[in-house]
C-alpha cells in the first residue's frame, strides 16, 4: 500500500513535495521492516536528502529521516554509521524541541542500541534508563516507546552481567507487551524471541 501511495504523491506532487517525502520515508520504513534492507536504505538516503537539501540539516523532519536510516544502518551490520548519524539528531532535538520531547526519547534509545552493538554497554545502559524515565513522563510507562526502552534496558544489563538488575525489565515488560500490544502484535512477537526493539519517527505531512 505504501508503495503505491508514493507512486501516486511521485505522479501528483513530484519527488521533492512535503507529502511525497513523508510517504517516501514511511514506505522505507516499511520496506526495512519487510527485510528488503537495501531498498529501504536507497530510499531512506534519498529522502534524508531531499529533506536536508530543501529544509536544512537541523529541521525535525530532517532529523527524522536521519533517526528513521540509523535503524536500518545498524540492521545492516555499520553500528558506527548509526551512531553518527543518531548521536548528530539526538543532540539537534535535545537543542530544539527538548529533551523529554518524544523524538528525543526515540532518538536515546536508538543511540543506545548503537553503543550496545558497538560494545559500549554502560553508556547504552545510562542512555536506556534516561529513555524510560523521559518516556514514562510524557508518553506513559505502557506506551510502546516507553516498552521498547525497558526490553533494550534488559538485554543491556544482562549482557553486562547483572541479571538481577535485568530481571523486571525482561518478563515483566513482555508481560506488559502482551497486556497493552496484544499477543500477536510485532512487537510483542520481536521481545518473545529476545529481539531487540528498534524505534522509528513516523513522518508528519507539512
Amino acid at each position: 500500500m505504501s508503495a503505491e501511495a508514493l507512486k501516486r504523491f511521485r505522479l501528483a506532487y513530484g519527488d521533492d513535495h512535503g507529502t511525497t517525502m513523508a510517504t517516501a520515508l514511511a514506505h522505507s520504513i516499511d520496506l526495512r521492516l519487510s527485510g528488503d534492507l537495501t531498498a529501504a536504505k536507497k530510499l531512506g538516503e534519498n529522502t534524508f536528502e531531499r529533506y536536508r537539501g530543501g529544509l536544512g540539516e537541523h529541521h525535525p523532519h530532517t532529523l527524522a529521516a536521519n533517526v528513521d536510516l540509523a535503524v536500518t544502518l545498524r540492521l545492516m551490520g555499520d553500528p558506527a554509521a548509526a551512531r553518527v548519524l543518531d548521536e548528530r539528531a539526538l543532540e539537534q532535538f535535545r537543542a530544539t524541541i527538548g529533551p523529554d520531547h518524544p523524538n528525543a526519547v526515540v532518538a536515546t534509545i536508538n543511540l543506545a542500541s548503537d553503543l550496545a552493538a558497538v560494545g559500549e554497554l554502560d553508556r547504552a545502559v545510562d542512555l536506556g534508563r534516561d529513555a524510560i524515565e523521559r518516556g514514562t513522563q510524557v508518553l506513559g510507562e505502557d506506551h510502546p516507546t516507553v516498552l521498547a526502552a525497558s526490553f533494550n534496558l534488559g538485554l543491556d544489563l544482562a549482557a553486562l552481567g547483572r541479571a538481577e538488575e535485568a530481571a523486571p525489565f525482561r518478563d515483566p515488560v513482555l508481560a506488559r507487551y502482551r497486556r497493552f500490544l496484544g499477543e500477536s502484535h510485532p512487537g510483542t512477537q520481536a521481545a518473545g524471541r529476545g529481539t531487540r526493539a528498534n524505534c522509528d519517527i513516523d513522518p508528519i505531512l507539512m
